[in-house]
């Protein structure tokens, strides 16, 4: 979840920005994988099944448990990759597998360009985990263009900060929710959205009563992003805006289907989402935010 570069893209988006949101200290997903990673080397337990790697504290729960977690995540990604059409040539992660790492601590859980998934254990715990959300921000990363490393800093950061964070955010849960529901797999919500039928609803309540809903109405649907979510003040707009992200992908999949709008997310590190969001809709992004609009005021 934040702009694609090469490290985090959790619930919020590749690389986490350096700058602040109204004073607010900006955010690190991703500061403490590493540890999370040797820990669980030393204290957990690993599992492999056909495309899925499991790793979970050793006496967090019985083999068994765990087993039965490796074959419905197994058949999960399975689905999301059936639901993009296969294997894609674009993706980084190729015929990789995803590996989670479900692991104590207080982080917001993510995914990584490198094919990992990092959960809370808490969310785990308690039935929130957004394992197939994390593992669809994998299987929707990008491979680098041959001449990537030629982008300057500069050009780098304005292709960051026009990239559809809605639809990189919200694309993910439409996708997670159709492949839950398609192997009768529970998929944690970690916003309490209430499901693909209550996404419209929430996100036209949340935005009617949040300070930032008019921005929230602005952003998502077109380019561009929110700082907030990136900095302390995550909570106070998070709800709304994954509620949002989460019902204006669902009208872009209900147009065009989940294989094209994973189409629309090869073209995040080249530029070319945009253009391809318009070839395949048959509209503009203003166009498209106007018509969202309109639906979930209603």
């Amino acid at each position: 979840m934040r702009a694609f570069g090469f490290g985090v893209i959790s619930l919020i988006v590749a690389c986490v920005p350096t700058a602040t949101a109204g004073g607010q200290a900006a955010l690190n997903w991703s500061a403490g994988d590493s540890a999370s990673v040797a820990w669980l080397a030393e204290n957990g337990r690993r599992l492999d099944g056909r495309g899925v790697v499991v790793w979970v504290p050793r006496d967090s729960m019985p083999e068994a448990q765990q087993r039965a977690l490796l074959d419905s995540l197994d058949r999960g990604v399975a689905e999301l990759r059936r639901s993009m059409g296969g294997v894609q040539g674009w993706q980084l992660i190729g015929e990789r597998p995803v590996t989670f790492y479900l692991s104590p601590g207080r982080y917001v859980s993510h995914a990584t360009a490198r094919g990992a998934v990092f959960i809370r254990w808490e969310l785990v715990r308690t039935g929130r985990a957004p394992y197939l959300h994390e593992a669809s921000h994998v299987l929707l990363f990008p491979a680098p263009s041959a001449d990537a490393g030629a982008e300057s800093p500069d050009a780098r950061a304005a292709r960051i900060e026009g990239q559809p964070l809605w639809l990189m955010e919200g694309l993910p849960d439409v996708m997670a929710q159709r492949a839950a529901q398609a192997i009768g797999f529970r998929e944690g919500d970690t916003f309490d959205v209430g499901g693909l039928d209550r996404a419209h609803a929430t996100c036209a309540a949340r935005t009617a009563a949040s300070p930032f809903g008019d921005e929230i109405l602005t952003k998502v649907g077109t380019r561009g992003r929110l700082l907030q979510l990136f900095t302390t003040e995550r909570q106070t707009v998070a709800p709304a805006f994954y509620a949002c992200a989460q019902s204006a992908a669902l009208q872009l999949v209900e147009q065009i289907g989940i294989e094209r709008a994973a189409g629309v997310m090869a073209g995040m590190l080249d530029g070319s989402w945009e253009r391809r969001f318009v070839d395949a809709v048959g509209s503009s992004l203003a166009d498209f935010n106007a018509a969202w609009v309109r639906r979930i005021r209603e």
